[in-house]
């Protein structure tokens, strides 16, 4: 549990990452702890490989590539991937299980859910700011979004959106959030029988049923 926690600790960490990353040959360095990253050079590999858990560390173009966590069996557990853009510059990160499934995807780029969740939150005059906000998408074991969270860029939780998926792998429930006053904005349940359906939910602003409506589109635009 702890080294999965450093694992997710690790976007706090990364502009200072990208930084060091600069004064590194490219190659690959290995470290028994995480702490002695940042205060100490590279470990050998070879005293510890097989015997404790430890990190790689990679380095393309001189910047931090992949950060991969090892157990003490040399089976991969966790890996990070760091994105760059064109002009050199972090954009976000990709964790990895050790199976190479998708956990979670990480970008300070603008995606298509942040303008409806933004004017959803603070009204539809709002215009976003592109790097006043960072986002985080979670994935289940079928490679399915489960839950999209937006961040104000000091961090706060500005509103997320979480997704239920049925045995046969399509939407079930989909739910959206505003974090910022703490209520829930929309609900969707998916309904599959006949020629489709779905009940969309709408809350007021103090997070009230305000209107519920059933729509019917048909099998084939209801399957993602």
């Amino acid at each position: 549990m702890q080294n999965k926690l450093i694992f997710l600790l690790l976007t706090l960490f990364l502009p200072l990452l990208a930084l060091i990353a600069q004064q590194h040959n490219d190659g690959t360095y290995y470290y028994r702890e995480w702490s002695r990253y940042n205060h100490s050079s590279a470990d050998s590999l070879t005293a510890f490989q097989g015997k404790t858990p430890y990190y790689a560390v990679q380095y393309d173009s001189g910047r931090v590539s992949v950060v991969a966590y090892y157990h003490s069996d040399d089976s991969l557990q966790r890996r990070v991937v760091y994105h760059y853009d064109a002009d050199d510059q972090y954009t976000g990160e990709s964790m990895f299980d050790g199976a190479g499934n998708r956990l979670i995807m990480m970008t300070f780029r603008e995606q298509p859910e942040d303008k409806q969740l933004l004017q959803q939150v603070y009204g539809p005059d709002f215009h976003l700011k592109e790097r006043h906000f960072y986002s985080r998408r979670f994935f289940n074991q079928q490679d399915q979004q489960i839950r999209y969270e937006l961040f104000a860029v000091n961090g706060d939780l500005v509103a997320h959106v979480e997704t239920e998926w049925d045995a046969n792998g399509r939407r079930k429930m989909e739910t959206t959030w505003d974090d910022v006053h703490g209520r829930p904005i929309e609900k969707l349940h998916y309904d599959y029988t006949g020629e489709g359906s779905y009940i969309l939910e709408i809350f007021d602003a103090d997070g009230k049923l305000f209107s519920r409506m059933t729509l019917f589109h048909g099998q084939k635009l209801l399957t993602p």
